[in-house]
């Protein structure tokens, strides 16, 4: 193990319950919770830089949740049920 030296522009805040998919030298994250908020953001962590990144929403973007999973395919990241910031 190494430590990840990052860019604190790109680093998400703490939180759980966030999806995670893996596409090409890319892991993204979207939305999760830090116990307080449910966060609406997508992030990136690139394998070759070593550096997280956020990235823009683009499409169908979906409310904030929690607790929900993803799968990457074809340059696009979808997602499946959860729990939003109403429960």
């Amino acid at each position: 193990w190494t430590a990840v030296s990052n860019n604190t522009a790109g680093v998400p805040v703490p939180r759980c319950g966030h999806s995670a998919a893996v596409q090409g030298d890319g892991m993204y994250i979207y939305s999760g919770w830090d116990h307080t908020e449910t966060h609406k953001d997508f992030h990136m962590f690139s394998v070759c830089l070593n550096a997280w990144f956020q990235m823009p929403l683009r499409g169908i973007i979906p409310v904030g949740r929690h607790h929900h999973s993803a799968v990457a395919h074809a340059q696009s990241m979808y997602m499946f049920g959860g729990v939003n910031a109403d429960g």
